[in-house]
């Protein structure tokens, strides 16, 4: 995209200041050899005021062009509506499961559960939204997802699936999780 904006930017300087040139002298320096008699041939005055009014239309137009190629390169995040559906359907996706294992290696202050969430948030953005522990009681464990309006809550509420042992050690949870999730458009409490 960088490579047609700028061909579209010289492309639109170049119609810009022909439409700005003296369009007699450019018609006596390049069109008027091409004919026996210039002079009988040479355009009138409105000929030359139309073409210089085209000249500088096109070349508005392809100015815009080019500043809409770049433009469509900068990347913006997402609105609040597009964070809190991610986060709906991130949790309707993890609820619907039929179980999942704890991520592992989640450390305490990183939540059992944010990885699977955030992988589930990304889009085609470069500044994604990411599920950020605010807090743990018990089994549940809310996350906050930051979105330009107000935060996003999202809290899980893990169970282990019946008929399955007790873990060694906190560390090898080996355990399947059944997963309820509650999504609020506000901050976590």
């Amino acid at each position: 995209m960088i490579g047609l904006g700028g061909f579209l930017a010289l492309l639109a300087l170049v119609l810009l200041l022909m439409g700005l040139s003296d369009q007699r002298r450019m018609w006596w320096r390049f069109q008027a050899r091409r004919f026996r008699d210039p002079a009988a041939n040479e355009p009138s005055d409105s000929a030359y005021r139309g073409q210089r009014i085209l000249l500088l239309c096109v070349g508005a137009a392809t100015a815009g062009a080019s500043v809409y190629a770049f433009s469509s390169m900068m990347e913006f995040g997402p609105d609040h509506d597009d964070v809190l559906e991610r986060v709906r359907s991130a949790a309707d996706e993890l609820e619907n499961n039929n179980g999942q294992y704890k991520f592992p290696g989640a450390g305490e202050n990183d939540g059992s559960w944010a990885e699977y969430i955030n992988s589930d948030l990304r889009g085609p953005e470069a500044d994604d939204p990411i599920a950020v522990l605010v807090s743990r009681s018990g089994d549940v464990e809310r996350y906050r997802v930051a979105a330009p309006d107000g935060d996003v809550c999202i809290a899980m509420t893990a169970r282990p699936r019946a008929g399955q042992p007790e873990p060694l050690s906190e560390d090898l949870d080996a355990r399947v999780y059944i997963l309820k999730t509650q999504v609020a458009d506000r901050a976590c409490e």
